[in-house]
Parts: C-alpha cells; structure tokens; sequence
C-alpha cells in the first residue's frame, strides 16, 4: 500500500496466540462529494417602532458544494497484503492440487476510499506474469453463489465495499504441475458530482496525492498448480499361490485426490440482497396507458388487467356524469365451444337492481346500460329467472364481442371551492358475463370498471388543521405586514410580522377527489404608490423550503407538485411589495390595505377554485438586513454558490446593517446549530468587525462585540478556540455599548452600524 487514501482497515486480529484476519472496511477521503454545506445567519432586536420583539430577520443562504477526491482498492478478502504478483500471490490464495478443468474461487473486496457515493469501479482480469493463460476469469457478486451473473463492475457507496468473487477456470488440457495466475485489476472511470468533475483512475494510481507506482503495480493475484498424481504400480502376491485369496499390498500408498471445487469463497452462503423494485406513482397518472372515453374524450381510461379505471374531469354543471367503458366478452376459440346466443350482460354488485328494460340500479343513484360499439343499446332477452337482461351473441367455434358499459352517476365533480368539500367516494361496477348454456343466473366472467371522480379546494392554511378555508384573511386571519424598500425575503417563507419588503400567504389545496392532480397557481395585487398610481404586483408560489414552484404555460403561473388522492399541499403565496409602495390604513382609511386575488386550477380535473379576501399592510420604512457571504478554497467573498475539497478552507462573512432611522436594542447576530456547515467543517477562527458605533449622542463608551457558544446563557470577549463544536448551539454575537461589561437589552445597534462576523471553517 501506497498512500492513506488506500485501504488502512485491514488490521490482525490477535487472540490466544492465533492471527484471524480482520473484515475490510473502506475509509471516506472526507465529506461527501456533492455534499452541499449550506449557511444561513439570523438576527433578532426589539423593534423600533413598537418596542416589542421583531420577527427575526433570516440572511440569504449560501452554499459550497463539495469536490470529488477519487480513490479505491480490490483487497484480499482474508486482509492478505496486497500488492502482489503472479508467481507469489499470498499465501492463502496460492492454490495447490487442482485439476485440470476445475474452477478456482477466490474472494476479493473492492473498497471505496473515495468521497464519491455510488462510485462505479471496473473490474477486467489481470495475468500479467502468469506462467499460463487460464481458460477464462470472471467476476461476480459473492451473493451470487450459483455463480449465474457475471459483472465487469461495481458501484460502492461511500466508504463502504463490496464482496466478489473471482472465478479461474484451467484449461483442461493443463500439464502437471504447471500454473495459472490472475488478480483483479480495478479502473474507475471519469464522472460528475453535482457538475463537478473527476478524473478516472487505475487501482495502483488512485491515490492523492497520486501515486508514481506504474499500472500493475497493486495487484491481487491468486496462483493455481496443478495437481501431481502419485501413484504406486505393483502385482500383488497371493497367500496361497494355488487358491489366492487375500493379495498383500506392500508398501500401499493412500491417494486422496483434491476435489473440483478446492475452496468457497465467503465463508458460508451469504445473504442475496433485497432488490428495489423501484418507487410506483402514487396515485396513478392520470394519462398513464389506456383510452379515453369514446363519448367523452377528456375522460381517460386507463387499463390494469381485468379492471379499467376512468378519471373524469371537473365539469361546471350539476346534472348527472356519464363515463362510457370499452368491454369485451368472449368464449374460447375451439371447435367444441358451443355457440352463446343469449351472453347476459348484468352489474354483479350488491344492491343492484334490474329495472326489467336492460338497464340496472346500483345504490348511491347510480345507472348501468349496455350498448354496442355504436352506442346502441344491446338487444335484451328474458333470462331463466324470469328477468329481462342484455345480450351479446357469440357463435359456436367461440369468438369475442366489443360491447360498452356505460355508467351514470349523481354529479360529483363541479367546479367548486366551498369551505370544506366532501370527498366523492369511487363508482365501482363489476360486469358479470353469464352463458346461456347453464340453467343459472350467475356469472360465469367478470370486468371492474370504476370511476374516480374529482374534487378540490383552495384557501388559506388555517390557525389548526390542514382544511383550506377561503374565509380566512391571511395567515391566523390577520394581514401581512411589509416594509417597502428593505431587502426581500429568502429562504424558508415565514408568515410572521414583517421587517422585509415580501408578504407570506400559506395556501393550501385539498384534494379531496379521487384521483391526483396538478395545479396552475396565478394571482395579482393591486398596490398603491407613494405617488398616487397602482402597480399590479403578480402573486409568485413558492414551496416550503422557499424554491419557487415551476412556472406554468403563461408567464405569472405556477404549478403545484402532484397532489394524491385524498391528500393536500401547502403552497406559499409571495408577493414582492415595490419600494414605492405607500403605507396603508387598514381596512378602512385613504388607502386600505390592498387584496389578492389568486387563482387554482386543477391541469388535469380542470377545476377552478379562487381566494380573494388576503390582505397586504404596508407598514413604514426601515429594517435589519443580514447578508452572507462566503470565501470557499480561497476563492473571493461571494453570495453565490462555490465548491472545495476536504481540507480546504471555507469561511463566511456575516454582514448585519440597521436600516431603521432610529437604534434598535438587544440585537443579537446568529449563525445557529441548523446550518449544516458547523458538521461539515472544523471550526478554525472567529472576528467581528464593527463600523457607524462611533459619533453617537450620548456617546457609546468601550464598544465590544461579545461571542457566546451556548445560546447566549454566557459572554465573552475572546472568540471561540479552534476546534470548538459549534454544531451543537452555533455562535451568536452581540455588541456591548452600555459599558456594562455583558449583553444586556439596553446595547443598542445605532441606525445604520453595521457588525460583520467573520467565521474560518475548514471542510471536513
């Protein structure tokens, strides 16, 4: 072994005096590549303007992703020294008394030293030094214990492994006491982490730094030498040369020979792996696989075996829905199947009744009739229990029949957007297909055709539970507050008391039909200006990690996630108030607060469903704004988003700027324990810089900024050791300017200061 990136795990184990190999297990070059180390700052203060605690004002996020390091091996199984060669492999893998013909198994791991999860590792056969060419070497899993599947490739999670087998199978026209030689030789090839490239590797040049061992020179190799028979020739002497009966066999030499199989891989039937068989759509699509209804093409019909499920879209009537089903009935093609004049049609479900004119009634008002591909009703005929049934007619020989079952069922559907919406249940009817050739009434085939109605509603999230309410005003029914002219919201969306220029408006569609759907989201707000003139603001969506939705086919729309059956999603309604925006007087006054009118409309189901009653209060100007910036692998300070290796440095600047025309008071600057930046790195170093403390009346005395690691329940003027763990409470700072020699709710931040907390992390 070469390097500390290679396989360093493999250690011997010691126990009354006996060596037992240790278990291979691979060690991660760092963090995750691809990993993204994320940082968000918060600052909390008493509101200027009411004196009460302010919303706290959340930075941009910034984000570094980490860069790809390559490294792998293909170690002995039994934690042998590798770095072999064909004519001294180790020692339990040099392969005495095979035959001709057999196959030598051997074990291998292949490790993943890199930080690269799922990192794929060819396998391909090396025999450089081979005193002879083997038959043929493969590779396969050691789950793969009937040896069915070879593979020429691996893919190891991130410091983990993965258990083969190598299979040499010797010619068999192998001379006696000759031998064969051949080791995995594992390449990586070239790939992406999250558009970051990485180069591929040789096993014996994976390394980094990289290795000056040439190719060849890391190698596995198992030897195998072929069985020398001894054997005795020699005539027996009988005891009684006349009448021989017991021969003696001088100098008898017992010859066991070796078996086909000399050795098992694995040490015992390892256990196959649990195959994943993929994550199904939930519910089914919609416009998955089928037909459309042949009188109503908006309708889709999607078959699944014997059953057919239709998904009807919203209408905007209430008169009853129709879904016809494409059926067909049919009797074996033979020349003993009888013909079938009168194949009785008939629903099979409980409660139906047969209304005597070839139609039925099943419970919940719902109708079934049967008509021809043309849409004529099927001819009828009166069955052996005195009923009158439709037919269809097969001849003798067998044969099928199209026929289609067409069901009517109370409305259940319309466009809508009441407070609550009951949830249509599904229309299910089972077809029975009975023979006229038996003296019953019973079924001899049966069809499921089930319809899946829709329905839908939208409004605010309330104060408890998950039922859209269209009445509400807002999020807790109360306006959302803005201050134009500051720095819009980012991040997760927050409907509390506003200190940005965004109000937050929690929406949520219920889903309450049959069927999932998507939603177009669009909405407007008139806003007042300081001038007197309106803009029109459009109403943006965003989910509730604050990513906006994907935008629809119009320009200002927006469209939701699959929402399921049965369920619902919580959407965020953001609107941007413009700088110029006026103040505004409530619900009453010279310019009340302004309203959304927003807009859901199912893209499938195409039911409409509006909210107009949220409310924007455009409060005065001034506010904290917090800036991130980061510096990852020395790269300049910047918002955007940056990349490093493990080892390399990542550091963040904080900038807080009071935008108020006045002071604020117990302000605190947080870089919280949720960012996952304090587990990724290791903390190096902390300052905080301080500008506009000086110059003030009354003047501040002994301005100190103050750093606690503990939520504040202790200060210090000394910034945290190198190495302290952060991730447990994150760093908070604040400003002593009282002179008090502590924080305490009377240090104020004077209107436009600024405090910058530089923090030096290194990647993990």
């Amino acid at each position: 072994m070469k390097t500390s990136y290679k396989l360093l795990a493999l250690m011997v184990a010691m126990a009354t005096g006996a060596a037992s190999a240790a278990t291979p297990t691979g060690t991660s070059a760092g963090t995750t590549a691809g990993t993204a180390i994320t940082n968000t700052a918060t600052a909390t203060f008493t509101d200027p303007s009411t004196n009460t605690a302010g919303t706290s004002v959340t930075s941009n996020t910034v984000s570094t992703t980490v860069l790809p390091v390559t490294g792998f091996d293909i170690v002995y199984t039994d934690g042998s020294t590798d770095g072999t060669t064909a004519s001294a492999p180790a020692t339990s893998y040099d392969k005495t008394g095979i035959l001709p013909g057999a196959n030598v198994d051997t074990a291998y791991t292949v490790v993943n030293n890199s930080n690269i999860d799922n990192y794929v590792i060819n396998l391909a056969p090396d025999t450089t030094g081979s005193a002879n060419a083997p038959t043929s070497v493969k590779y396969y899993l050691a789950s793969d214990t009937s040896f069915t599947t070879p593979i020429t490739s691996v893919t190891v999670p991130v410091g983990g492994q993965v258990a083969i087998v190598q299979r040499m199978v010797i010619p068999t026209t192998a001379v006696v006491g000759t031998t064969y030689s051949a080791s995995p030789h594992g390449t990586a090839p070239a790939g992406t982490v999250s558009g970051n490239a990485y180069s591929a590797v040789d096993e014996s040049t994976n390394v980094n730094p990289p290795a000056t061992s040439p190719v060849n020179s890391d190698l596995e190799f198992t030897k195998a030498t072929i069985f020398t028979p001894t054997v005795a020739n020699f005539p027996t002497v009988p005891t009684d040369p006349v009448n021989p009966t017991t021969p003696t066999t001088p100098g008898t030499t017992v010859v066991t020979p070796p078996t086909a199989n000399p050795g098992t891989a694995g040490g015992g039937t390892p256990t196959n792996p649990v195959t994943n068989p993929g994550t199904p759509t939930d519910p089914l699509d919609p416009t998955g696989p089928g037909y459309t209804d042949p009188t109503s093409p908006s309708t889709a019909i999607v078959v699944s075996g014997n059953s057919q499920i239709a998904y009807p879209p919203a209408d905007a009537n209430t008169t009853p829905d129709v879904v016809t089903f494409n059926n067909v009935a049919s009797t074996p093609v033979s020349g003993t199947t009888p013909a079938e004049a009168h194949l009785s049609l008939f629903p099979t479900d409980a409660g139906t009744v047969n209304n005597g004119n070839g139609t039925f009634t099943l419970p919940g008002g719902v109708t079934v009739s049967f008509t021809d591909t043309s849409g004529n009703p099927l001819p009828t005929w009166t069955n052996t229990d005195g009923k009158v049934y439709p037919y269809v007619t097969i001849p003798a020989g067998g044969g099928s029949v199209p026929y289609r079952t067409v069901v009517t069922y109370p409305d259940s559907n319309p466009n809508n957007n009441t407070t609550t919406v009951d949830s249509p249940a599904a229309v299910t009817v089972t077809v029975g297909a009975d023979s006229s050739n038996d003296s019953d009434v019973t079924p001899n085939g049966t069809t499921t055709d089930t319809i899946k109605p829709d329905a839908a509603a939208f409004g605010d999230v309330p104060a408890s539970g998950t039922v859209a309410d269209r009445t509400l005003v807002g999020p807790a029914n109360a306006a959302q507050v803005v201050v134009p002219g500051t720095t819009a919201a980012s991040g997760a969306p927050s409907t509390g008391t506003a200190t940005d220029s965004t109000a937050v408006f929690p929406m949520i569609i219920d889903n309450n039909g049959q069927y999932g759907d998507t939603y177009t989201l669009s909405g407007t707000v008139p806003i007042k200006n300081k001038d007197g003139t309106t803009t029109t603001v459009t109403v943006r969506y965003v989910d509730a990690s604050g990513n906006p939705l994907p935008s629809g086919a119009t320009a200002g729309t927006y469209i939701t996630p699959l929402v399921s059956a049965g369920g619902n999603q919580t959407v965020y309604a953001i609107v941007d108030v413009p700088s110029t925006a006026a103040a505004t007087t409530g619900t009453t006054g010279s310019n009340p607060n302004p309203v959304l009118t927003q807009t859901a409309v199912g893209n499938y189901s195409t039911i409409t469903m509006t909210d107009v009653n949220d409310q924007i209060q455009v409060a005065y100007t001034g506010g904290i704004t917090v800036v991130k910036t980061q510096s990852a692998a020395g790269a300049a300070y910047a918002s955007g988003a940056q990349t490093a290796k493990p080892g390399q440095a990542l550091n963040y600047k904080i900038l807080a700027t009071n935008t108020y025309n006045a002071s604020v008071y117990n302000f605190m600057l947080s870089d919280p324990k949720t960012n996952n930046a304090f587990t990724t790195t290791t903390f190096v170093s902390a300052s905080v810089a301080l500008t506009g403390f000086s110059g003030q009346t009354p003047a501040l005395v002994n301005v100190a900024a103050y750093y606690s690691i503990d939520n504040g329940a202790s200060w210090s003027t000394t910034a945290p050791a190198a190495g302290t763990d952060l991730s447990v409470n994150g760093i908070l700072v604040a400003v002593d300017t009282d002179n008090s020699g502590t924080i305490t709710a009377a240090d104020q931040v004077p209107a436009g200061a600024t405090i910058e907390l530089t923090i030096n992390n290194t990647v993990k």
